[in-house]
């Protein structure tokens, strides 16, 4: 069972990164310089990793609904997906050290944060009331954050938590806030796709338009397209 409109929401989101991963190499390779940190190239990464994270969460809570009669699988399920972040992160890591060099390289990226959070909400899925409190210590973390009332943590804890980062990376994805955005993801499936069947009327839609239709084909194959932009966009700018 898939629900299109999720793999169409994440093909925009993919459509998103491979943009500003144009214009963040060409920066970042000294080929022409764009002000990355500013509307619009800020808006589009934002909007793109918003929605990655935000259904990740989704999908966890699809997986768990699917799955929580017989947990063994639903657990290897979630192994075979840290496996995999986990690989993926590897070589964004490399690839990105062999490119920008050991300071700049991906430390803490998009990948490295969902091999952590998938671990840690898991375990959510089946409780709401965790998930809100659990986001709002999260919330709170980060207030206190903001106030540096964390400078004297472990630099490793403190960088892979986001309680106070300590070193230099290109992108940087800790779990405070972020996993916030997880626990939301996991809220919205618990209550929009628990039970819920595929919307005929919805897929048809989307399945009749050449471009919706296309569009969510990109979003359902996002974890390959991520894999093979980088070097594709890297060869191209070079």
């Amino acid at each position: 069972m898939r629900y299109l409109e999720i793999d169409l929401i994440k093909g925009i989101a993919v459509i998103l990164m491979v943009i500003f991963h144009f214009f963040y190499f060409s920066h970042f390779l000294n080929v022409k310089k764009y002000n990355i940190s500013s509307y619009p190239l800020s808006t589009i990464a934002q909007i793109a990793h918003t929605l990655f994270i935000l259904f990740m969460g989704i999908n966890l809570s699809i997986s768990y609904n699917k799955n929580k009669k017989d947990k063994k699988k639903y657990r290897k399920k979630i192994l075979n997906k840290c496996v995999i972040y986990f690989l993926v992160a590897l070589y964004m890591s490399f690839f990105s050290y062999k490119i920008f060099g050991r300071e700049s390289c991906v430390k803490l990226g998009i990948f490295h944060f969902m091999f952590f959070a998938t671990i840690i909400a898991s375990f959510y899925p089946g409780n709401n009331n965790l998930n809100l409190i659990t986001i709002f210590i999260i919330i709170l973390l980060k207030f206190l954050v903001n106030n540096n009332k964390f400078e004297n943590i472990n630099k490793y804890f403190g960088f892979i938590t986001g309680l106070n980062c300590k070193f230099g990376t290109l992108d940087y994805f800790p779990l405070i806030p972020w996993l916030a955005l997880v626990l939301l993801g996991i809220l919205i499936g618990n209550n929009v796709y628990k039970d819920k069947k595929e919307n005929n009327k919805i897929n048809n839609i989307i399945e009749n338009n050449v471009i919706l239709n296309n569009i969510s084909k990109i979003g359902s194959k996002s974890l390959e397209i991520y894999i093979i932009h980088w070097p594709i966009i890297y060869l191209l700018i070079k």
